[in-house]
């Protein structure tokens, strides 16, 4: 299979953000131009990832971790339930 060429022009990238990509790329030893390339066959190769590969099989290392840390299902619960509540308590100070 052969390579196209392809030039793609970015706008409305903040410039921080270049900034950041510049120097990311720089540390890898990478032009911005490959650096940007890298980033979005990666990302690509990863949405196909994420869209072949069954859930549970995305999960395993997750769960697997979890059983190690000896945390109960219980105790994650009242975690997450405690970070939700202080982002709704968060985004509703915010509205008002």
């Amino acid at each position: 299979m052969s390579q196209a060429a392809l030039t793609l022009q970015v706008t409305g990238l903040a410039k921080a953000k270049l900034a950041k990509l510049r120097q990311l790329a720089k540390q890898s030893g990478l032009t911005a131009e490959t650096f940007a390339k890298q980033l979005i066959e990666d990302g690509l190769s990863l949405q196909q990832k994420a869209r072949t590969t069954p859930f549970d099989e995305l999960l395993a290392p997750v769960r697997s971790q979890f059983k190690r840390c000896g945390m109960s299902e219980a105790e994650l619960d009242k975690i997450v339930d405690a970070a939700r509540t202080r982002h709704h308590e968060r985004n509703g100070k915010k509205r008002h």
